[in-house]
């Protein structure tokens, strides 16, 4: 099989055998991320404007999830004393049963986020963030391995173009199908005006005292310089990294031809991103 037959086959199998979000959806409220997309500053923010407007206890760093937990591990206990809204984060994808309606409201799914960024940024960042343990060049990282197999080195890409692109196809189809239960955030809007962003998701998922004041507070809190100041030092390459080098520098010539030729035959929901252009 070609790569593309590879990724279908891929998707069709993995999405009947990874229920996560079936297992886990008892929850109010849901932000689904592939990794570099801006989860942990959007879970820092809303963090911050949660404690000022529920009066309950800020996150102490960006690891922190008494307030927006984990799939396992819900913040229950915090979001009853205070009366809040129980909201997770993961990486995840959606089981193919929750294409159907009859399903998604028989078993009452949450309402969900799906945090989105310009893939060629996140894939760079990601590069950045493992190169030294990927320990190859940018190129071959960005051509990924679509059937997940152990390189020579021993180690597989723990996220490549090819995991990135099924899930914006998978969250895309959901997005589709049910408009009203999926907020779309995209990562540059966030850095453009990341007050909007995070009153936007906590209106999704119904904090109901959230105002503009409380969102302001959690965009002003999570600076660059404050996260890292409270992250451990493995977080804060993840969280703080150089940007001074413009992501496009990163590829040839041959990767943008790539670039645009993988995602035209295999994306189909970009969120609006334009991979057929040249990078600016």
């Amino acid at each position: 099989m070609d790569d593309h037959a590879w990724f279908k086959f891929r998707a069709f199998t993995q999405g009947w055998t990874n229920a996560a979000a079936i297992r886990h959806r008892h929850v109010d409220g849901w932000i689904v991320s592939v990794p570099q997309a801006g989860s942990h500053w959007l879970k820092f923010m809303m963090g911050h404007a949660i404690a000022a407007a529920y009066g309950a206890p800020p996150p102490e760093n960006i690891q922190d999830e008494r307030l927006c937990g984990h799939p396992r591990r819900p913040p229950r206990e915090l979001a009853s004393r205070f009366s809040f809204p129980v909201t997770v984060h993961s990486h995840t994808m959606p089981h193919r049963l929750m294409r159907r309606a009859f399903i998604r409201n028989a078993l009452h799914f949450p309402r969900y986020v799906i945090l989105v960024r310009d893939l060629r940024a996140a894939l760079v960042s990601n590069y950045e963030k493992w190169k030294d343990r990927y320990n190859c060049d940018f190129s071959t990282y960005l051509r990924g391995d679509v059937r997940f197999r152990k390189r020579s080195t021993g180690i597989r890409f723990n996220s490549d173009i090819w995991m990135r692109m099924r899930f914006l196809n998978e969250w895309g189809g959901m997005q589709a199908r049910d408009p009203a239960r999926f907020l779309v955030i995209r990562y540059e809007d966030m850095v453009k005006d990341p007050t909007a962003a995070t009153l936007a998701t906590l209106a999704h998922f119904g904090f109901s005292r959230i105002a503009a004041e409380h969102a302001a507070l959690g965009a002003a809190r999570a600076t660059k310089d404050e996260m890292a100041a409270t992250s451990n030092d493995r977080q804060k390459r993840v969280v703080v990294r150089d940007e001074k080098r413009h992501w496009s520098t990163w590829f040839s010539a041959d990767d943008r031809n790539f670039m645009a030729a993988v995602t035209q035959r295999n994306l189909v929901h970009p969120f609006g991103y334009d991979y057929q252009v040249g990078l600016s």
